[in-house]
């Protein structure tokens, strides 16, 4: 007799009890199934009213009748004749037990009751049992498939899941990707065995690669043993998806009533998954669009190079590249020149030729080859991880025999292991045999960039890869399109557009400086000046409530020690407030733009604005207040006194009006100190760009800064 996860993996012997002489039902289908998978242990099945042969295997009438010590033991049986089962098997020294029946804990106060009893007899026997109220097990090292479901696709993805409903959709979805498992858990009531035991020996399986996980909850205490054993997937270079179910309150009930599991608060899940590089998917197509990656050996990092065959689809990669944070770095001169010569004349080039577009005459359409043609320097230069084969390719049937040498020569290059390749195109490789190719070599084909892109940041994710963050191109200060007002010009056109500002001045001499904090009245606050300084905070640049001279002129000392060249800014001290920002801008297509929201570190580090196109009015302005995260805490939340917000209504509607005569201006008041009393605007930056065709990249938003 086989240990614990030996036996129930890779048994050596199995009993169906309640084997059936109806192949429409479960006890039959097992049984059958189990010999199609090629089992070549002993077999056994055990129904009272039936003493025969079903596909070749001996049913007895009774658990009495086996041999002593068979390894594993599914009990196709209503929950009411579950635990009498369960007790004949313990006694014949079958210690593996799956229960998939339900109607125990899940369910009723009597079924939590007869679960008790059958846990106690488990524990009483030292047997291991799986269920009740699974669907049971497959596993393709073991040669079983001990669930409802065939065909079971072959793979090294391990799957453990409380829904059978969510196993069989990833069947079915890993068939059309050319996906498949090593095993497949119904975890059920995790009663006894758990869904951290279970990734716990996946983790150590050499049959296994990748973990795709569906959970509802785990049971009381499960806790901390499964952070364990998603740290030693970790630990073994085994990427994790997890689907985690029961995130409303409706849903959670619901899970309460499937599995009896104990959901606890999302928030807390997602710290969970995140912190063991768990990558999250909403549903089964996502797990398996994210896994489609396993199947090649992972990056060594997230440089993307992409090559498309029409401008759109080049776009539409930038947007997602940026969306999700990935590097679309340019190509190196020598790898350009390279490239040029391969490239169509009329084909347009974009900064860097990354992405490379084979469009019009002699592109992708007209040779479908110049793709792996391309593909192959950008491959074997260095200078990216994973390579994105965008557009219709696969699609060109008048060209069908050139699409599939391309494809060929495409998994050739793939298979030398320098870089991860992954294609998009609106046929599947059900529909197109050069994308059949390609799948049958390994390289996901997806449907939509949107969705590879998204995988390929889920499975970096899962490996503990964090990408690059790319800025999005924008002029610089200084640069011929763009130039940063000084302070005092930025406070003087702020003043003239009617918006009032504290008091200031603005010197590089710390005797000067001294002197205008006198006339200004302490306690001040001392700022550095720098146009290359923007988060002056994090740069030890901000010194608030200085009481008197001598604190000034340490404090001037340090800054200007630090920052050298920099002059001084010297303003009052501002009590604490909530901090907003305000920023505004005119957008080329849409007239201004304001964005209002919360200010200081939050604009950058956590997001949370509104924005307001066009001209707005006061109920407009507050309707958008209300839309944010923060906005209980401007309203008066737990009983606190609401904020003024008229006063910044105003700001707002003075900034509106400003962009709108001055389209060439962005402005950025950031913080905005709001009081219960009024509001002060602590610090300000205006930037002025040439107002050009050229402009219409920009973003739709203000640039966001903290002090």
């Amino acid at each position: 007799m086989k240990p614990d996860m030996e036996a129930l993996f890779t048994p050596g012997s199995v009993v169906v009890v309640g084997a059936s002489r109806d192949p429409r039902k479960w006890g039959n289908r097992l049984i059958r199934e189990t010999r199609q998978m090629g089992f070549e242990g002993e077999l056994f099945g055990v129904n009272p009213s039936a003493d025969c042969i079903i596909d070749g295997v001996e049913v007895v009438t009774g658990i009495d009748q086996l041999r002593e010590g068979i390894d594993l033991a599914f009990l196709a049986l209503p929950s009411s004749k579950v635990l009498d089962a369960a007790t004949q098997c313990v006694h014949r020294g079958i210690q593996t037990l799956i229960v998939p029946s339900s109607g125990f804990g899940e369910s009723t106060s009597e079924g939590a009751a007869l679960e008790g009893r059958l846990l106690a007899l488990a524990q009483q026997h030292h047997a291991r049992l799986l269920g009740p109220n699974c669907f049971g097990l497959a596993s393709h090292v073991g040669k079983l498939n001990l669930t409802p479901f065939a065909p079971f696709p072959r793979g090294r993805i391990g799957l453990v899941s409380q829904s059978g409903n969510v196993a069989a959709e990833a069947f079915i979805g890993a068939r059309r990707r050319g996906l498949g498992f090593s095993h497949c858990v119904g975890i059920g009531n995790q009663l006894d065995l758990s869904i951290p035991d279970i990734v716990n020996w996946l983790a150590e399986d050499e049959n296994t690669d990748a973990i795709g996980l569906y959970i509802e909850g785990l049971q009381a205490s499960a806790g901390e043993a499964f952070v364990h054993a998603l740290q030693r997937c970790r630990a073994s270079g085994k990427p994790v998806v997890a689907i985690k179910s029961g995130t409303s309150s409706a849903g959670a009930r619901v899970a309460g009533s499937h599995t009896r599991s104990l959901s606890s608060d999302d928030a807390v899940w997602a710290e969970v998954l995140a912190s063991c590089d768990v990558s999250r998917a909403a549903d089964a197509e996502e797990l398996l669009d994210i896994l489609s990656f396993t199947r090649r050996p992972r990056p060594s990092g997230l440089r993307i190079g992409v090559l498309t065959d029409g401008g759109g689809d080049s776009i539409l990669s930038l947007d997602e590249l940026s969306r999700h944070g990935l590097a679309a770095p340019a190509f190196s001169p020598d790898l350009q020149v390279e490239l040029d010569r391969l490239v169509p004349d009329d084909a347009p080039r974009s900064p860097g030729m990354n992405p490379l577009t084979l469009d019009t005459a002699g592109g992708g359409e007209d040779d479908p080859q110049i793709l792996s043609r391309c593909l192959a320097p950008v491959a074997a230069s260095g200078e990216v991880d994973v390579i994105v084969i965008g557009g219709l390719f696969g699609t060109y049937t008048a060209r069908r025999d050139e699409e599939n040498s391309a494809a060929r020569a495409i998994t050739q290059i793939a298979a030398r292991g320098s870089v991860v390749i992954a294609a998009q195109s609106p046929l599947t490789p059900e529909e197109s045999e050069p994308l059949r190719i390609l799948q049958d070599s390994g390289i996901p084909v997806f449907r939509t960039v949107q969705r590879l892109f998204s995988s390929l940041r889920g499975y970096a994710a899962a490996h503990g890869m964090t990408p690059v963050a790319v800025s999005e191109p924008r002029a610089e200060p200084g640069s011929p399109a763009a130039s940063m007002l000084s302070p005092e010009a930025a406070w003087d056109l702020l003043t003239s557009a009617g918006i009032a500002l504290p008091q200031q001045y603005l010197d590089d001499d710390i005797e000067l400086v001294c002197d205008a904090a006198r006339r200004i009245g302490f306690p001040v606050c001392l700022k550095v000046s720098n146009p290359l300084i923007v988060h002056k905070s994090d740069a030890g640049g901000v010194r608030p409530h200085l009481m008197d001279q001598n604190q000034l002129r340490a404090a001037a000392a340090d800054i200007l020690s630090s920052s050298p060249g920099s002059r001084l800014l010297v303003m009052p001290h501002l009590p604490p407030g909530f901090e907003i920002m305000l920023g505004a801008r005119s957008d080329p297509l849409f007239g201004s733009v304001l964005v209002v929201g919360r200010g200081g570190v939050s604009a950058e580090i956590d997001p949370d604005i509104a924005v307001l196109v066009g001209t707005f009015t006061r109920s407009g302005f507050t309707e958008h207040l209300r839309r944010l995260r923060c906005a209980p805490l401007l309203y008066g939340a737990r009983n606190q006194k609401p904020l003024a917000t008229e006063p910044l209504f105003a700001i707002a509607a003075a900034l509106q009006q400003f962009v709108s005569a001055h389209p060439g201006h962005e402005i950025d008041l950031n913080p905005v100190f709001l009081y219960d009393y009024g509001v002060e605007v602590a610090d300000a930056r205006v930037m002025v760009r040439a107002t050009s065709h050229q402009q219409r990249g920009d973003d739709a938003a203000p640039s966001r800064h903290k002090e």
